[in-house]
């Protein structure tokens, strides 16, 4: 039972930054690559540039829906952190 909880804590420790920190940093940087003033990211497929207005949105729109499920997993990771921390067991339906 410990070595659950040391692995669980462990689990808890890397999901937060890595899901919720690189990820939305991540949907940063396409986004500001979408800006037409910065203009780094012109689609030329002969020069092997295929990050085109359409791609960046599909990719926009991937990972926001990403981060609302994740955001959803977050909520039962806290729940289940906060039942360890006190002691409550989640009831089985």
């Amino acid at each position: 039972e410990t070595l659950c909880e040391i692995f669980f804590g462990i689990f808890a420790l890397a999901w937060i930054p890595t899901r919720h920190a690189i990820l939305p940093w991540i949907y940063l940087q396409i986004w500001n690559v979408m800006d037409p003033e910065l203009n780094l990211a012109p689609y030329d497929p002969a020069s092997g540039a295929y990050m085109g207005e359409g791609t960046q949105r599909g990719f926009l729109i991937a990972l926001g829906i990403f981060q609302l499920l994740l955001l959803m997993w977050l909520k039962d990771l806290v729940m289940g952190i906060y039942n360890a921390l006190t002691g409550k067991e989640e009831k089985e339906d």
